[in-house]
């Protein structure tokens, strides 16, 4: 072959290689390459988890509580937040889900992991929530929206809650949602209830002491959860609920345990009444607790908020009666003496630090009497910062139903609040030793001897119990146990701010055996 077409040719084959390395150029970065190098390109820049979350589901994630405003209550874990449209926030009635094996899987492509990233599953063991952050009069609050289940893979929406829980689970709008997780385990507490006046059904306001709130359905519906059993509650505990509107108050108190579990043990007791009978709260699948359903009627079993006094008259009961306050009792009849009075018995013993000479007594005693509330609006006067409440609680039910669903409890709020301010009785594991033995001369005090709900204890129609005091201030007195122990309990206000205070006693489960909350007085600091 001549030299000169050899050199052609040899210039054309290298003309043609340039030519189809090109074209190998241009196909690449168009995408038409292999699965694996379209996984390369996706992550040239490393996605987050929020990143990948969104990418999955459609809809923004958020891995910091602050950064929605929210702040976990007392017992509970934050997870995540979703931040829901109309559309998407539908899916929490029932279709919510997320498949967070496939989530790692992708997460595991970058080297990373969902641990890595903030969002340990592996802590969870108890119940998960859904809750809707919200905004009200400038205070973040948490609404419960909906019980999820997690099986280590797929988190969703519980689909046995629209049978057990009702429709007040679900959707609550557009806006950001929260997932939590219990240190404990939690029951779910249920109801219905009908308003007082014009105020709408739905505009209710129900908290409990777990820091979430709830508001009934326009069916008037209504479920929240509560803590059942932890290293304070063994087997249950009381909760009593909380009914607020603008027009009027009022409560329930559940026995919030394992019914079949832990049967009450009072109504085995020889000449107790058949109707000691608690009512059997049921269980999903996954063993969580749904209590029983009850009912309050605000505009018969509620109470009416009072005007505001100027002043704390008789706050302090020195003048030997009840003027200044209101009371109501619910659920059966009252002794001769009522659920609400005044004694001296024992005042230095019940309180010794204390200035006065009488105290105020509120007392479940009667005959099949569920509870007695007793309130009041009061002003907060000039150059003060916090309220006081100086308190004892006297019973019947230590020791032989210590740690017991199936007892009595004492519980103070302030309309407007989501926790309460007080919250004592025999079921707290932690107060145990903190019960001593009653005085002798204020055994009787209240009208217990004459409560036919105090006749049918071991002990006799008296009280052989009271709270401990230690002038150190290691007193089982100030509100939560293992948190602000101390000779009373205080609460910040600032002058001139309208403060109602309602104080209530109740049983849990039934109405035998009696307590009574002692009031050496209300006063402002």
């Amino acid at each position: 072959m001549p030299l000169r077409r050899f050199s052609i040719l040899i210039f054309a084959c290298l003309a043609l290689l340039v030519f189809m390395a090109a074209q190998s150029a241009c196909v690449g970065s168009s995408g038409g390459g292999s699965d694996d190098e379209d996984d390369e390109e996706e992550y040239t820049e490393t996605p987050t988890l929020t990143d990948e979350l969104e990418v999955i589901t459609g809809y923004p994630w958020n891995l910091e509580e602050g950064d929605v405003g929210a702040q976990s209550p007392r017992g509970w874990n934050f997870l995540f937040a979703i931040n829901l449209s109309q559309e998407y926030s539908q899916l929490l009635d029932g279709d919510w889900a997320v498949d967070f094996d496939e989530v790692e899987d992708r997460m595991a492509i970058v080297g990373s992991s969902l641990k890595k990233e903030g969002l340990d599953l592996t802590k969870i063991d108890h119940q998960i929530i859904m809750v809707k952050v919200q905004n009200i009069e400038g205070e973040i609050r948490l609404r419960f929206a909906a019980k999820l289940t997690f099986d280590g893979d797929i988190m969703a929406v519980d689909t046995e809650s629209a049978g057990l829980l009702g429709e007040t689970a679900g959707s609550l709008g557009t806006g950001w949602y929260a997932a939590y997780y219990s240190d404990a385990q939690n029951a779910f507490v249920t109801g219905s209830a009908a308003p007082c006046g014009g105020v709408d059904v739905s505009d209710i306001l129900i908290t409990a002491d777990s820091g979430f709130y709830t508001r009934p359905t326009s069916g008037g519906q209504f479920t929240l959860p509560a803590a059942q059993q932890d290293d304070i509650y063994l087997t249950g505990r009381p909760l009593t609920l909380f009914f607020q509107s603008d027009e009027c108050m009022g409560a329930l108190t559940y026995a919030v345990t394992d019914t079949a579990l832990y049967p009450n043990l009072k109504c085995e007791i020889e000449g107790v009444p058949e109707d000691c009978d608690t009512d059997e709260n049921v269980a999903f699948s996954d063993g969580t607790v749904v209590t029983a359903q009850q009912f309050v009627n605000l505009a018969e079993d509620g109470f009416e908020i009072p005007a505001a006094d100027a002043d704390c008259a008789n706050c302090d009961f020195e003048t030997g009666d009840t003027t200044g306050w209101q009371y109501l009792a619910a659920g059966g009849a009252e002794t001769s003496q009522g659920c609400f009075g005044v004694s001296d018995a024992a005042y230095a013993d019940l309180f010794p630090d204390g200035d006065g000479s009488r105290y105020a007594w509120i007392t479940t005693g009667g005959e099949g009497l569920q509870s007695c509330a007793v309130y009041r609006t009061l002003t907060a006067p000039e150059n003060v910062s916090k309220l006081i409440i100086s308190y004892d609680f006297a019973t019947q039910e230590y020791p032989d139903y210590a740690a017991s669903a199936y007892s009595d409890i004492f519980t103070v709020y302030i309309l407007g609040e989501y926790e309460p301010l007080i919250e004592r009785g025999v079921a707290d594991q932690a107060l145990i030793q903190d019960f001593v033995d009653m005085p002798e001369d204020a055994q009787a005090i209240a009208g217990v001897a004459e409560s036919a709900d105090a006749s049918y204890a071991p002990g006799g129609a008296v009280f052989g119990a009271h709270l401990s005091y230690d002038s150190s201030g290691d007193t089982p007195r100030g509100s939560y146990a293992n948190g602000n122990l101390g000779r009373y309990v205080s609460w910040p206000v600032v002058p001139g701010e309208e403060i109602t205070l309602v104080l209530l006693v109740s049983d849990a489960g039934d109405a035998y055996w009696d307590s009574a909350a002692l009031i050496d007085s209300v006063s402002f600091e």
